[in-house]
């Protein structure tokens, strides 16, 4: 997992924001519940931080991310090229 806040950002746009820049899971470990628990750990690291808000980037192509993040209220909110 690779978190950043302030200057560390991969952009800047938002204000007093954290960005959850990576989780990554080997296959042979995906459906143990890994990635949820390093998501919450993120979420949880940027409430007792004090951030306004959490924002990620995700592959327009990986669905299952989307849904994933979904889950948590993550919504689309602009596009980049990569």
């Amino acid at each position: 997992m690779k978190v950043n806040w302030g200057a560390a950002q991969t952009e800047h746009e938002l204000e007093n924001a954290f960005e959850i820049q990576r989780i990554y899971i080997l296959n042979e470990c995906q459906g143990l519940g890994l990635g949820k628990k390093l998501f919450e750990l993120a979420l949880d690291m940027a409430k007792k931080g004090g951030f306004d808000w959490a924002w990620l980037g995700v592959w327009e192509h990986n669905v299952k991310a989307q849904g994933f993040y979904r889950k948590y209220g993550f919504e689309k909110f602009s596009e980049h090229s990569f």
